[in-house]
């Protein structure tokens, strides 16, 4: 072919190229139509999450801090209305698990965590290392009055910092495994540390006071014996209504031990042997005593001595706000806050009436999720140790139908009957062996139904309705 045939026939090859591009235009162009034309989603889980830790900050009074399970941190600055997240540690691996405010500093928190100390000015935005050199840490605790004053509980005593945790030194109770520290707000000169240094299953933990801000030490005559098991923590509670008065319990992952008073501030102590299932204490301002149980909240009012409901709590005699608790604190005058399995939850005394406050919080997971296939668009779904939700509006807010502690509920293979929408199947596992559940009132109660097993393994695969 001569070259000016090759010439010729350039043109075509480029209409051919042209051809290509505007086929390639025209499909990125109906993608992007698809696209735009696709509805974007948005959050539809019920607000909440387990809490582990509620604390508040004495320098900006509806200041909060909530640390969820996983190491999750939630901040609110409007008494628990609204919860908005922080950022988690830094370190790969490290969750956090317990917040201290700054007592004058309302931007400045403190976070310990699974294997460090943490600290940030600006919120719990961001986080910065501290404390990298003491020993292993189990309590921290903010001194009143002053900023940036810090105490932490090690496996080699107390450590104390005067600026925000950039330097330390050793304190008090050298050699000592101090598990906690709490210092009355009231009387900060008052303080109460509890050591455990014993190796072995069923050594006591002994409580030791200081009266002059943590200079010097002596022990007091409390060393609770475990029986059979250790205790996780001990943890302290000072009543402002009586000076010298004081409570001190255990709580560990699977077992609650015994509660004990003190009216002299700690030169001696009594047990509470009605103070069961207790997993936390907040005086009032009047001396009542409001008990956080697994099956809701008890009070007293002669100092732990008797308890309206009697402890323990069960499925049986559960409370409102019915949920798992494990903190409750007073936020404002009137105001008491509770933190468990579900979230938080917010009580006026003028009400008397108990509500969820978790707004903001998404970190709790979904298990099931099911549809009434006729009728009204209503959504139910279950969350394993919190409870069933009902949506009528497409998820954008739920109601607790049914709590976790008030008995058996379906965690998994939620289905709705097609010819009777109130009725909904579900399963339940209780370690063994899973159970097929029913419910004929829309998932407010439970019962068991018999079951064949034919999958593997002895248990249920699937749950499934038709209308035929």
């Amino acid at each position: 072919m001569e070259p000016t045939d090759r010439l010729s026939h350039m043109p075509a090859r480029r209409t051919g190229v042209q051809r290509h591009i505007s086929i390639l235009l025209a499909t990125l162009s109906l993608a992007a139509t698809a696209a735009a034309e696709t509805p974007p989603w948005v959050r539809a889980t019920p607000f909440g999450s387990p809490i582990v830790t509620l604390a508040q900050s004495p320098a900006r009074f509806w200041g909060l801090y909530a640390v969820a399970r996983f190491g999750r941190l939630f901040a609110s600055t409007d008494g628990g209305a609204t919860w908005k997240p922080r950022a988690p540690s830094p370190e790969p691996g490290a969750l956090i698990v317990d917040a201290v405010p700054d007592p004058v500093d309302p931007l400045t928190v403190y976070a310990r965590t699974t294997s460090s100390l943490l600290r940030s000015t600006d919120g719990g935005y961001t986080w910065t290392g501290i404390g990298t050199d003491l020993p292993s840490v189990a309590t921290l605790a903010a001194e009143p009055g002053h900023s940036g004053h810090l105490w932490a509980g090690t496996s080699e005593g107390l450590h104390r910092s005067t600026d925000g945790g950039s330097s330390w030194q050793a304190a008090g109770l050298p050699g000592l495994h101090v598990t906690a520290l709490a210092i009355d707000p009231r009387e900060p000169a008052t303080w109460l540390a509890a050591e455990a240094s014993g190796d072995f299953i069923g050594d006591p933990i002994a409580i030791w006071r200081s009266l002059d801000r943590g200079i010097t030490w002596e022990a007091t005559p409390l060393a609770a014996v475990p029986s059979g098991f250790n205790f996780a923590a001990a943890h302290f509670a000072f009543d402002p209504a009586r000076p010298g008065t004081a409570y001190v319990f255990f709580v560990g992952e699977s077992n609650l031990g015994p509660v004990f008073r003190t009216g002299d501030r700690g030169a001696t102590w009594i047990e509470l042997p009605a103070a069961l299932g207790v997993r936390d204490l907040a005086p009032l301002a009047d001396g009542t005593l409001v008990a956080a149980t697994d099956f809701g909240v008890a009070r007293s009012s002669d100092q732990g001595a008797t308890w309206v409901p009697p402890l323990p709590l069960t499925a049986e005699t559960a409370t409102a706000p019915k949920d798992a608790l494990t903190r409750v604190l007073v936020n404002a005058p009137g105001a008491l806050l509770a933190a468990g399995g579900s979230g938080v939850w917010r009580i006026l005394d003028r009400t008397g009436q108990w509500a969820t406050t978790s707004r903001g919080m998404v970190a709790q997971g979904t298990f099931s999720l099911t549809a009434a296939p006729v009728g009204a668009p209503e959504l139910t779904t279950s969350i394993e140790g919190n409870g069933v939700f009902r949506s009528t509006d497409r998820g954008a807010n739920w109601t607790r139908v049914h709590a976790a502690v008030e008995g058996l509920q379906p965690s998994l293979h939620l289905t709705v009957d097609p010819a009777h929408p109130r009725t909904i199947y579900g399963t339940f596992y209780d370690g063994l062996a899973d159970h097929l559940l029913r419910s004929n009132d829309g998932g407010l109660s439970w019962d068991t139904l018999p079951v064949p097993y034919t999958c593997s393994g002895g248990s249920l695969c699937d749950v499934t309705m038709s209308l035929v």
